[in-house]
């Protein structure tokens, strides 16, 4: 196959040219930042894992595995009998600590505390427990520490961009998105002579399959997984600020009510009944369109479509 392309298609062979420093520098920057952030998912799925065996009271006093203030309260009372030997006001004092993080209420956790069940004796597992977490939770911090880091010198970046004002102008993106479009797109404009050829090398487009009598549509398999990622997470942000328009567009529900039933326009209701009248010639009763308007619509009259519209006018005037 490599062959008979190199003999056949020689013309469509290009030199590789690689982009600026710039772009290369934050492509890597962007995916290695992705990497950190997937350990650091995972890292947090073992947490959780590990307290649900022998400390599950601290998943329920704190909002959410991920927080900074959880992991300090860990790394001080790893276990609940440790946490039972703290005093009130030392207890107090840490959750008062950082006003960044959300603590739990003294008054609540306090009386929870001391009616705690431990969830098992066995010395073996919580002593293998605590050495765990205590070791995640230092994996924890150092990761959040790097991906600050990144986050930075990402921001700095893109910023500077010659390409950040084309890319921040699409609507949907921010600062997270931002970056992983310059590096996709990349500076050479040349690269791509269509938007087809884009497609095809992200793999975003599908692939048309057929045998026989059957026909399927699959998804590409072979590709730059981060770039395509990039192409997808770009399409639902577009589809939210779709959504997005069309609610604050939408008439309120009383002038919906309030409106007229002979000024509404059930031609454009994207139903199954319109979208086959748009397909295809199907044809309605004269009772559907002259009579009540609630009476079903079986595809089995002879009236043609133009017809159909004409009634409807005459209806509608």
């Amino acid at each position: 196959m490599l062959l008979e392309f190199l003999l056949k298609h020689r013309d469509r062979l290009r030199a590789w040219r690689p982009d600026t420093a710039h772009t290369r520098e934050l492509q890597f920057l962007v995916e290695d930042r992705r990497q950190l952030v997937d350990e650091k998912t995972r890292c947090l799925n073992r947490l959780t894992q590990r307290l649900k065996r022998y400390f599950p009271q601290a998943l329920s006093w704190f909002t959410s595995v991920d927080s900074l203030l959880l992991w300090k309260f860990l790394q001080q009372w790893p276990d609940l009998e440790a946490l039972r030997k703290v005093r009130r006001s030392k207890l107090q004092a840490f959750l008062k600590r950082d006003r960044r993080c959300s603590a739990p209420d003294i008054e609540e956790l306090w009386p929870a505390l001391q009616q705690a069940v431990p969830a098992t004796h066995d010395a073996a597992v919580i002593g293998s427990s605590v050495l765990c977490v205590t070791t995640l939770v230092q994996h924890l911090q150092a990761l959040r520490e790097a991906i600050r880091h990144y986050e930075k010198r990402i921001q700095e970046l893109t910023e500077t961009h010659p390409d950040f004002p084309i890319v921040s102008s699409f609507p949907g993106v921010g600062p997270a998105l931002a970056p992983r479009l310059i590096t996709a797109l990349g500076t050479q404009r040349d690269r791509f002579q269509s938007a087809n050829q884009l497609q095809s090398y992200s793999r975003i487009a599908p692939v048309k399959a057929a045998s026989g009598k059957r026909c399927w549509i699959h998804m590409r398999w072979a590709c730059p997984k981060f770039v395509r990622q990039a192409f997808q997470d770009m399409g639902a942000t577009f589809t939210r600020s779709f959504r997005l328009g069309t609610r604050l567009l939408r008439p309120p529900a009383r002038m919906r009510q309030a409106a007229p039933r002979h000024y509404s326009q059930p031609g454009l209701q994207m139903d199954s009944h319109s979208l086959s009248l748009l397909a295809e010639p199907h044809s309605l009763p004269g009772s559907a369109l002259l009579g009540n308007p609630r009476s079903p619509c079986p595809h089995h009259s002879g009236l043609s479509v133009d017809n159909y519209r004409r009634l409807f006018q005459m209806r509608c005037h």
